[in-house]
């Protein structure tokens, strides 16, 4: 049978028997908020279509490796977790139908665990679980969104960071600084979805600007590689850069959904003999012993 533990305030899940696992992560789903319009007119992506690709894939147990909802862009959870039900409506036709057997949501740097418990009390009888990791076997497979080992260049720290030095080097502009602050926090939504998720994902994916700049603006995946070749696992199961990568004992399913130009859909498989990286529209299968290149 399957323990969760709370460790240090972290929840981990730990299942001693490895039979199949599929492993998504960052869909990022959210309403984007606009001033003077209700959240029942604001434009979203949660829908359940966002699942469709996931249809054709089996397994024992399915986890959402964070970032499922972006709260950065939508603060008010309650908008996002109201159409949210959709989604996991599909979720439970899923698994009336073998899909999967067990559900498991991971918390990410954009959906803590406090969001999560939200989600699952929306439907119980779905048996969502939450953990901030999921390990599986004796040290075999360590499942966690990532956001621990690198975090995001830009973000709420670094804003702080660069507003603390500039206060101190100059007062001036330091105010001004905030005004301006205090005027794009009323648009915040907008701001954070043409950030993190247009302008971001265009500068994941292209090969026009060098690895050293993009890693000023976007997070890569190196030291999550590092950091699992240097673990006690097996393998490590990560999500967090959106990227989808496959090398020895590290796998990244990338962003669900989404991707410049065309709708990207990956997912990591973990069975007993393996962890592969799958293409769900081709349906190809990649290991860490291929060449793997969108």
């Amino acid at each position: 049978m399957p323990e969760t533990l709370n460790t240090d305030k972290r929840v981990e899940i730990y299942l001693p028997e490895i039979t199949s696992v599929l492993v998504v992560a960052d869909l990022h789903l959210f309403v984007l908020p606009r001033l003077g319009v209700p959240s029942r007119l604001q434009f979203h992506n949660v829908t359940a279509d966002k699942l469709q690709a996931l249809e054709a894939l089996y397994a024992d147990v399915v986890v959402f490796n964070g970032d499922t909802f972006d709260t950065s862009i939508q603060t008010n959870i309650n908008a996002t977790l109201t159409r949210a039900v959709e989604v996991l409506e599909r979720l439970r036709a899923m698994k009336e139908v073998g899909h999967f057997k067990r559900l498991i949501f991971i918390s990410g740097n954009h959906d803590r665990l406090s969001v999560l418990e939200m989600l699952r009390n929306l439907i119980p009888e779905l048996e969502i679980e939450i953990a901030d990791r999921v390990v599986l076997g004796d040290n075999i497979v360590e499942i966690k969104h990532g956001d621990d080992i690198v975090q995001p260049p830009i973000g709420e720290d670094r804003a702080k960071e660069l507003y603390e030095r500039a206060l101190k080097e100059n007062p001036v502009r330091a105010a001004l600084m905030a005004g301006v602050g205090r005027l794009i926090s009323l648009f915040y939504g907008q701001i954070a979805y043409a950030g993190n998720i247009v302008i971001g994902g265009w500068v994941n994916k292209t090969r026009l600007i060098p690895r050293a700049w993009k890693a000023r603006v976007i997070t890569l995946d190196d030291e999550m590689i590092t950091y699992a070749q240097k673990s006690g696992f097996q393998w490590s199961a990560f999500g967090h850069t959106h990227t989808p990568n496959i090398v020895s004992k590290y796998a990244n399913p990338g962003s669900f959904g989404m991707g410049p130009g065309r709708k990207e859909f990956f997912a990591v498989r973990i069975d007993s003999e393996s962890v592969t990286l799958v293409d769900i529209k081709t349906r190809r299968s990649y290991s860490s012993g291929e060449s793997f290149r969108r």
